[in-house]
């Protein structure tokens, strides 16, 4: 699936393990109306992040989140609070809540509490929104 100008693409780091588990639980509590096509996920070290996104924000440290919508784009906490339309109530509160110093000392620390993986298990209902499902 490619990213057309009416679609929001959540872009994560690919082997964080807590990136992925994220990504799953988004996915989880998106809003029933929210169609597949107007919210993917996708690596950023993938191919449409190279498109779309700015190359300090796909290299080393990694942001975490990145959201991007019709050449906008939000980081970290902003990316959370950028979702906020696409996520069910009381989801979206929590996302809208989360401050930005407590989203970057948990994404500073993120790959030594959680680890990494190269791959992941991704349900049928995450893989029908995954932008780049080779990536993942």
């Amino acid at each position: 699936m490619n990213a057309d100008l009416t679609s929001a693409v959540v872009f994560f780091d690919g082997p964080c393990v807590l990136c992925q588990r994220s990504v799953k639980w988004m996915a989880g509590r998106l809003r029933k109306d929210v169609p597949e096509h107007a919210l993917t996920f996708a690596s950023l070290q993938g191919e449409m992040a190279s498109r779309l996104l700015p190359e300090h924000l796909r290299t080393a440290p990694l942001p975490g989140v990145v959201f991007w919508q019709v050449d906008e784009v939000w980081v970290a906490g902003d990316a959370l609070r950028a979702l906020v339309p696409f996520m069910k109530a009381p989801w979206s509160w929590l996302c809208r809540a989360v401050p930005g110093w407590g989203y970057a000392w948990v994404a500073r620390n993120r790959t030594a509490w959680f680890g990494t993986r190269e791959s992941c298990a991704w349900s049928p209902e995450v893989r029908a929104r995954l932008a780049e499902p080779d990536q993942a």
